[in-house]
């Protein structure tokens, strides 16, 4: 199952022909355009196969309606009809799995079929919404995984950079961008490389273990909360939820990815998780 599939049926879609119909139903779609039903459930289909990119290519009219049906982005959909890196017609976001555990104990991310695990703020996976965007966590392991799926679903171009000027070199001239800081840099220069000319056709989200404003970062496990308001300053700041809101549903779905054989009790699991504390509990429970 393709990200196409899984994002029409969590918009409550069962199937593409359903799609279909409410695509072309669409205020923003001409009542007059030559497109059965059925057929644009069969290209609906395709686009989630990485095919007939060229029909819709053609179609591009119909982006802006199937954003607004799935509740995403026109420039989401967009990266959909990026050229395949191969000539042999493979697409581009056949993507190596993404290990989630040091020794291996959870069964690896496939970013092309699979969202991001429970826990993840839901604008970091969101980057049409990104402008100058700041997550603040402590967890490198996280900030690698939102990165590489990502990357792998062409929704940003992910890469590190121990310093600004590290930064600059790598940054490309449009687009959207995941930046991962591991360096602690002043707050000065953060504000400057939030106003810079080069961001200027730049979405950013840099992911880094200290706040924009200072020396801060919140201990593991924590929620962030940013001692002023998010409209002061030019970085806007990622909420984050409180880790124990998250914790039952990040241990099921991490008990889930478990072999079977070794899968341990539920219930054991959860005792174990709400017995740790905050600083041990961000790591084990999830195994990342």
């Amino acid at each position: 199952m393709g990200w196409l599939r899984q994002t029409w049926q969590r918009a409550g879609c069962r199937s593409a022909n359903e799609l279909a119909e409410l695509l072309l139903a669409h205020e923003l779609v001409p009542a007059e355009l030559p497109i059965k039903p059925s057929s644009l459930a069969n290209n609906l289909r395709s686009l989630d196969r990485g095919k007939r990119l060229g029909w819709w290519r053609r179609h591009r009219a119909l982006l802006a309606p199937l954003a607004s049906v799935l509740d995403r982005t026109p420039d989401e959909l967009e990266q959909l009809l990026a050229e395949p890196a191969s000539g042999d017609g493979a697409r581009v976001d056949e993507p190596a799995r993404i290990p989630l555990a040091a020794l291996g104990r959870l069964r690896s991310l496939d970013p092309s079929a699979e969202e991001l695990p429970p826990g993840f703020p839901e604008l970091v996976s969101r980057p049409g919404r990104w402008r100058r965007t700041w997550w603040t966590t402590l967890d490198r392991r996280a900030r690698q995984i939102a990165g590489r799926w990502l990357e792998a679903r062409g929704l940003a171009r992910y890469l590190t950079a121990t310093s600004l000027a590290d930064a600059r070199a790598k940054l490309p001239d449009e687009g959207r961008v995941f930046l991962e800081l591991t360096t602690r840099v002043d707050a000065d220069e953060l504000v400057a490389f939030a106003e810079a000319r080069e961001l200027d056709d730049l979405r950013v989200c840099v992911a880094a273990p200290f706040h924009w404003r200072s020396r801060w970062a919140p201990a593991p496990g924590t929620s962030f909360r940013c001692p002023v308001r998010e409209d002061t300053g030019p970085w806007a700041d990622v909420e984050l939820a409180s880790l124990e809101d998250e914790l039952e549903s990040l241990t099921s779905w991490a008990a889930e990815r478990i072999p079977r054989a070794r899968r341990p009790d539920r219930a054991a699991l959860m005792n174990h998780a709400h017995g740790l504390d905050p600083c041990r509990r961000s790591s084990e429970t999830a195994g990342i």
